[in-house]
């Protein structure tokens, strides 16, 4: 006989002896602790007949009926309590409202209010939670799942720490000879600390950007920034652009320069530039990866490939790798007089070459390139290499398994992210993320780092249907689900990815 946990389907120590003509005993712990944040407080039993008495109420930890034969339902009432940890980092502490319980748990759906309070000549440095916040209090009006939260404090330092990058932000384009539509850069820092996340700005006027981290992280990190669609009604023009990196410590944002240039070009700028065909990141090719050529009157005609294998010429293009002595055709997606997509060829070797353009009636064009076994990077839903990932995710429990999506894309409407749905702590969750480059050097497992944790990669490798694309696939730890937009990238030996955004 099935007994009914306060219209919950969860498992509960609860049992039934149930035997036609035998009595029905019923028994349960006072309180039963499940082990994943969740436990019950029993309140009673309400036992329902099938003669239409009215339904019984027994406030005890066992019940015995004579018959289970008079019994037609059965409701274990408890008291659902949720478990909240939280910690501190550095000088300070934590005040909750209301004070905290001894063991942590709290009622289901009860009020949360946490405030940071540092310690004198200390300040407030972030938190690590399942939603994304920066201020010092934390105010939730209804806790409704299990959560960890870790407050991070600072001593001030004097002199403060001083911040830097590895290299320059590479310069951006928009419509132009050189559309490299996002970069990505090493944030250091000369004692470790968190900083708050990142923004842009430009002048004259401000350019719409994906920009990640937007939460607070330790450093150092990468900071990423991509053009969005939007800026096709901006005019055309130089803008001056900054990422800034914005701090806790009172301290003003450290800033990293680099300039956007919307539509043609000046004189003297290279014929074309090669990138990451998913990230849009200037780098190294890896054999088997995608990548796209940006540049001025680089293709004839638009075209795109129309079946497999992949033509190595479409619209009166080649494209032609020279390693050496050696020359390695590259099979072709798209040519236009701005674009061309093409494949690595997978038995290309290491080093040092020249990418040729192979134009009908035209004079060719060579770049120099680099290859190497990874070039890492993550396909956007937007196209950009920043935003949400294309891919989705997985609901796992048993046997059963159901399909989620990280974007909702109406006809004719905006993009919009959409969080991942798990409401049930025993079920598992898999992120299944596309991108490209990363399917070399097998015996190197990539590392997911998402939202502060490092996961090591389940499946990765190939996808089964589409040329150079790669697949990797990774489980979800359960305190990330409900924390809210996090980073997202793979770290493949010693190569790492743009930054996508998932809603967890």
């Amino acid at each position: 006989m099935p007994i009914t946990v306060n219209g919950m389907v969860y498992v509960t120590p609860a049992t039934a002896t149930v035997n036609a003509g035998d009595p029905l005993i019923l028994s349960a712990p006072p309180l039963f602790d499940r082990g994943d944040g969740f436990r019950f407080r029993l309140l009673s039993w309400k036992i329902e007949y099938r003669d239409g008495r009215p339904a019984g109420e027994y406030a005890t930890q066992s019940v015995q009926l004579p018959d289970a034969r008079d019994v037609s339902g059965i409701e274990y009432r408890a008291l659902t309590e949720i478990r909240i940890d939280v910690s501190v980092s550095g000088p300070g502490t934590v005040v909750w409202d209301p004070p905290a319980p001894p063991d942590g748990f709290i009622p289901l759906t009860s009020r949360l209010k946490l405030t940071a309070v540092p310690s004198q000549n200390a300040y407030f440095a972030g938190w690590d939670a399942p939603w994304d916040y920066e201020a010092h209090i934390i105010d939730i009006g209804a806790m409704t799942v299990p959560a960890r939260f870790t407050t991070h404090f600072s001593e001030r330092l004097n002199p403060p720490p001083v911040l830097s990058t590895d290299s320059a932000f590479p310069d951006l384009g928009f419509g132009a000879m050189d559309s490299v539509l996002s970069g990505q850069v090493q944030v250091r820092s000369s004692v470790p600390m968190r900083v708050r996340g990142v923004e842009t700005s430009c002048q004259p006027r401000n350019l719409s950007f994906y920009v990640s981290p937007i939460s607070s992280t330790p450093t150092p990190f990468l900071v990423q920034a991509a053009l969005t669609p939007e800026n096709n009604t901006v005019p055309d023009g130089l803008y001056t652009c900054a990422i800034l990196v914005n701090r806790y410590d009172g301290e003003p944002p450290f800033s990293i320069p680099f300039r956007v240039r919307l539509g043609k070009e000046e004189q003297g700028t290279p014929p074309a530039v090669s990138v990451n065909g998913a990230s849009f990141v200037k780098m190294p090719m890896a054999p088997g990866a995608i990548f796209s050529l940006f540049g001025e009157n680089i293709g004839l005609v638009t075209e795109h490939a129309a079946s497999l294998p992949l033509p190595q010429s479409l619209g009166g293009v080649r494209a032609r790798i020279r390693m050496g002595s050696g020359d390695y055709d590259a099979p072709l997606f798209y040519v236009s007089p701005h674009q061309i997509n093409f494949l690595v060829p997978l038995t290309l070797p290491l080093g040092a070459g020249k990418l040729e353009i192979l134009r009908e009636g035209m004079d060719s064009i060579s770049i120099p390139v680099q290859t190497e076994a990874q070039a890492p990077a993550l396909f956007a839903a937007n196209a950009t290499g920043a935003g949400t990932p294309a891919g989705y995710y997985m609901r796992v429990k048993g046997e059963h398994q159901e399909r989620g999506e990280f974007v909702n894309c109406p006809d004719g409407k905006e993009c919009t992210p959409i969080p991942i749905q798990s409401t049930d702590p025993t079920e598992e969750v898999f992120l299944v993320l596309f991108g490209t480059g990363f399917r070399n050097a097998p015996s190197i497992r990539p590392q997911v780092h998402m939202g502060g944790m490092v996961v090591e990669a389940g499946y990765f490798g190939p996808h089964r249907d589409f040329v150079g694309l790669d697949q990797i696939n990774v489980k979800v730890p359960r305190a990330l689900l409900g924390r809210g937009p996090a980073p997202v990238t793979i770290v493949h030996g010693e190569k790492r990815s743009n930054a996508v955004t998932i809603e967890f």
